[in-house]
């Protein structure tokens, strides 16, 4: 009877633990686990600063006191717009003009060294030093001819992202040859683009031959929210229209209306795809 007894309670013992086991094995899958937060490089608060200090980032913004003037928390009427006036930013206007970044073979740090020592003082923009925000680093990749020689383009590399920006590739281009869809009607759409893009498609068949390994697209409306904070305004060409993004606008349920972005404000509106707006293109630089 005794060992009866003894046996009962190992089991019970051993039951009990393998519960307690699965309890707190469950406990741990289920219970909660507070995010991880750390401070990326690179990802920089948008808190506006005097040129020539380094952007901070948002987790540093703890530090900021609110009467800094070098970084400021509360803003200065006179200093802190978007930059429309070039009161508070330096622009790039001087364009480099000796072509460079031309071999095809040549690695885009190679690109980049050639441009540099061709146009020593044109080739970047740095956004620390020229602007007063969260701005990026902008260099030439590569100055090259084009119509025969009677004009130039330039591509321009976004440090923070890695991505090259073309010149304005049209300067009157409807959204459907832009950004290369051929949908039609019939698909549920709006715009017919089958008729409307021509057959063509102006960024994905972008292809300068000095840069034969960027793979080339129609920037979206993130891509240019992001670039607009990286300086976009102040070191590419503007032009004097808005440029189409990729990104179609749920302003209608038709779906004819894609949204634009304007290179002098950085605002952005959403208009019919028919309407003939400037076109750059973004890529990425596969060497």
């Amino acid at each position: 009877m005794r060992f009866q007894c003894f046996t009962l309670s190992i089991t019970m013992t051993a039951l009990l633990a393998g519960c307690n086991e699965d309890m707190a094995s469950s406990r741990n899958q289920n219970s909660y686990r507070p995010p991880i937060v750390t401070e990326q490089i690179g990802v920089f608060s948008g808190i506006h600063r005097e040129r020539g200090i380094k952007p901070i980032t948002y987790q540093s913004e703890i530090k900021v006191d609110s009467v800094n003037a070098h970084i400021r928390a509360i803003p200065d009427i006179r200093l802190d717009d978007e930059g429309g006036d070039e009161h508070n930013v330096t622009v790039l206007k001087i364009r480099p003009d000796k072509i460079c970044g031309l071999v095809p073979k040549a690695t885009i740090k190679e690109k980049i060294a050639d441009c540099l020592a061709k146009n020593p003082d044109k080739t970047i923009w740095n956004g620390t030093m020229n602007a007063g925000s969260a701005e990026s680093t902008w260099v030439l990749v590569t100055l090259g001819e084009q119509d025969g020689g009677s004009t130039t383009y330039e591509i321009w590399m976004d440090e923070r992202t890695g991505m090259v920006w073309s010149d304005i590739v049209a300067i009157a281009g409807n959204w459907c040859e832009a950004s290369g869809s051929q949908l039609q009607t019939s698909d549920n759409v709006g715009a017919d683009c089958a008729i409307l893009g021509k057959g063509q498609s102006l960024c994905t068949k972008y292809d300068p031959v000095e840069l034969p390994k960027v793979t080339w697209r129609l920037p979206t409306r993130h891509d240019y929210l992001q670039a607009d904070i990286d300086g976009i305004r102040f070191v590419l060409s503007r032009g004097t229209n808005s440029f189409w993004t990729a990104t179609v606008s749920t302003d209608v349920k038709a779906r004819d209306k894609a949204w634009n972005y304007n290179m002098t404000s950085g605002t952005l509106v959403a208009e019919l795809m028919n309407t003939n707006r400037h076109v750059r293109c973004i890529g990425t630089p596969n060497f």
